[in-house]
Order: structure tokens, then C-alpha cells, then sequence
């Protein structure tokens, strides 16, 4: 990482999330494996368009490091060939293990490493998961693609717009499995009294790709959640207005920056929640090892899907 990157210190968090250097440090381990690093963007906490725009017109004369401390997103690859996968963390910012998960896995992304040509984006949204906020500075998703789909006429972050176009700009071919890990936690969005929220009472994922209902690997991930104690929702509408199935959304057009993979060519597109009826409940280290096991479980399909294909 630059040595003009500046990261602030880290409180000491109520949920038991891992300071934000001790992430950093913990990824950077993958470097002194063979690793790729690449900074994706650079989030500040005073940052605007104006300094994006000058920033990009003028690298060495407006530094963006210049304005406030750095919360760098960055990017890392195993290897330079065509992607096998692509593993994602931290796009909201409260979702405290998705990230830690990662920085206790670096083992197994060593060791899938050698085999595997893999994009790991641990932690998407590192100013959220610091100030322990869903969004980016300015309050919109770190992965909202409606711009990427005439949605909007500018994008709804500069952490959108760069991630997305980033990922757009990769060797991804038809087929390249996904794996984004989210939390579900109860009352983060608020739902009036008035409407009775079923989504407090479990949880759902995502599953988008080719043929998804059959696909071992959605089947194999519910498994993983259920023997966890992963509560689920069976058939019913989500808060977001999504038809929900026996604890799963098929193929969901939400403009999202796992929508925008799938429009890459990239199956199957999972996204992973587990169930938070509070913020320290379950903890921090059982959510972690539920995170781990779900990123072997996507591994060793990544690499079956591999061996079939050589």
C-alpha cells in the first residue's frame, strides 16, 4: 500500500470487529505470498466530486490523501489469468465480520491461491465499517450500480462508480463464480410500525446465475446456514419488496453491484446474510466461523468447477 496512505486509529468497537490497521495488516500477509494488491479507490471523510474530478485532472497536484485520512478499498489477485471466482466483504460498513472473516481466512485464501486465480475484495466500504456506517460519506452504497444501468445520470457514490467500473475492467469470462458475505441485521432500516416486518423474525440470500435453482453450490450454502442456526424466511415478500422462497431470492434485478456481476457473465452470484437479531448477538466469532466456512465451501466449488474444465 502507498506509503502516503494514512489510516486512522481505530476505536475499540462494542461489536468486536478488529481494528481497521490490524485488517489491513492482516490482508497484506496475502502480498508476501505471491498476492497482488491493487487500491481501488480511496475514500476520505470529507470527500466530494470536485476533489474526485481534480484529483483524477491533477494526480500530483491534488493528492486526495492531502484532505483527510485515507480509507483505502483495494483489491487482491492470486494470480494474473482469467478469474476462477471473485469474493466480496464489507459492503455495508455495519456488517462487522464479513471483513474480520476474511483477515482470519487468509490461510485458506493462501492455500486456494496456488490452485485458483481469485479477486478478493475483503473489505468494499473501510470509511463504514470505521465509523460503523451502512453507506459511503455521502450516504449512498458503496455498491449501487443504477448508473451502470441508465438508472441514474451520475452515479450514486464515487465509491460506486469506481468499484463498479474497476470490476467491469477485470478478466472475468462467462461463468465466474461469486460470493459476496452480507449480515442481516434487525432494525437497521426502519420499517413504520404500522407494517408488520416479517423480516425480523430470519433471514434470506441471494442466488442469481444459469439454471440457479439446480446449482449445488446455492443448495450446499443454505445447508451450511441452516446447520448454523441461520433462522430463515420461507415464502413471503421482502422488506425490499423481493420474492422471497424457501429462504432464497432467484435471480433479483436490484441494481446492485451483485446484479452487476451477473450482468458480466459471472454464475452463480451469491449473496450470503446471516441473521442478526442484534449487534453482538450471535457473536463476532460465530458469525466468523459461519464466513469461513461458507468461503472453503465456495472454494472447493471454484476449484471443481476448474478440474471439470481442464
Amino acid at each position: 500500500m502507498s506509503n502516503k496512505t494514512i489510516i486512522p486509529n481505530s476505536p475499540i468497537y462494542s461489536d468486536g470487529r478488529k481494528p481497521l490497521q490490524e485488517l489491513y495488516e492482516t490482508y497484506s500477509k496475502l502480498v508476501g505470498t505471491g498476492w497482488r494488491e491493487e487500491i481501488i479507490f480511496h475514500q476520505t471523510g470529507i470527500f466530494n466530486w470536485a476533489i474526485f474530478c481534480l484529483s483524477k485532472l491533477f494526480p500530483d497536484k491534488v493528492p486526495i490523501t492531502k484532505y483527510s485520512y485515507s480509507f483505502p478499498i483495494v483489491a487482491y489477485f492470486s494470480k494474473e489469468s482469467s478469474l476462477d471466482g471473485i469474493m466480496v466483504g464489507g459492503i455495508h460498513g455495519r456488517e462487522s465480520s464479513p471483513p474480520t472473516a476474511f483477515a482470519e481466512s487468509i490461510d485458506l485464501l493462501v492455500e486456494y491461491g496456488y490452485s485458483l486465480s481469485l479477486c478478493v475484495i475483503p473489505l468494499a466500504n473501510p470509511w463504514g465499517y470505521f465509523y460503523n456506517k451502512r453507506h459511503s460519506p455521502n450516504g449512498k452504497s458503496v455498491g449501487d450500480a443504477d448508473y451502470f444501468f441508465g438508472k441514474r445520470r451520475v452515479p450514486a457514490s464515487p465509491e460506486s462508480y469506481s468499484l463498479l467500473r474497476y470490476l467491469s475492467e477485470q478478466k472475468i469470462e462467462k461463468g465466474t463464480p461469486v460470493l459476496d458475505l452480507h449480515e442481516d441485521l434487525v432494525g437497521e432500516l426502519l420499517v413504520p410500525p404500522w407494517v408488520k416486518n416479517l423480516d425480523e423474525s430470519g433471514t434470506y440470500f441471494y442466488a442469481t446465475g444459469e439454471d440457479i435453482r439446480k446449482n449445488p453450490l446455492v443448495i450446499a450454502v443454505k445447508e451450511i446456514l441452516e446447520s448454523n442456526g441461520v433462522p430463515f424466511l420461507h415464502t413471503h415478500t421482502t422488506r425490499f419488496k423481493q420474492k422471497c422462497e424457501e429462504g432464497i431470492v432467484y435471480d433479483a434485478a436490484d441494481f446492485s453491484v451483485d446484479h452487476f456481476l451477473r450482468h458480466l457473465g459471472c454464475s452463480p452470484v451469491i449473496t450470503t446474510e446471516i441473521f442478526l437479531p442484534s449487534p453482538i448477538t450471535p457473536s463476532i466469532e460465530d458469525r466468523n466461523q459461519i464466513n469461513r466456512q461458507l468461503m472453503k465451501l465456495f472454494l472447493d466449488y471454484c476449484l471443481s468447477l476448474k478440474e471439470r474444465t481442464n
